[in-house]
């Protein structure tokens, strides 16, 4: 397939036109061979390497940008598989701080934050919830 592709969005590792080729020939794949995938398994680091804080003393302030990034993410996916679970995993590039889950105190705010763009906006995601 000839395509072009710009270059990483700030937040990216990987152009989101790249992740756009690669999400639609896996969907005419499934179409052409009478398919479709019970989920889509995405193994972490959404976001790119670097973004996620290394100075435990002071906030993070690509924090923001990461969670855009991880919603912009499972939205594009979505759109082309809007019926199939996605079941993302935290990668050490997705966390507050590089390598390091979130401390006690703060645990609750930030999956409540990944569980809010994995689950409540992905609709496939949202659907098991009610189900």
């Amino acid at each position: 397939m000839n395509a072009t592709y710009n270059m990483p969005m700030p937040g990216e590792e990987t152009s989101y036109e790249l992740l756009k080729i690669v999400l639609q020939n896996a969907k005419e794949t499934a179409q052409s061979k009478g398919i479709s995938y019970t989920a889509i398994i995405l193994p972490g680091d959404l976001v790119k390497h670097g973004l996620a804080g290394y100075n435990k003393t002071i906030p993070n302030p690509n924090w923001p940008l990461m969670l855009y990034t991880m919603q912009q993410v499972l939205a594009l996916i979505s759109s082309y598989f809007p019926t199939t679970p996605i079941l993302p995993s935290v990668g050490n590039n997705d966390v507050y701080y590089h390598d390091l889950a979130p401390a006690a105190e703060n645990a609750t705010q930030y999956y409540g934050e990944l569980w809010n763009y994995w689950f409540e906006q992905v609709p496939a995601n949202a659907a098991l919830l009610t189900d």
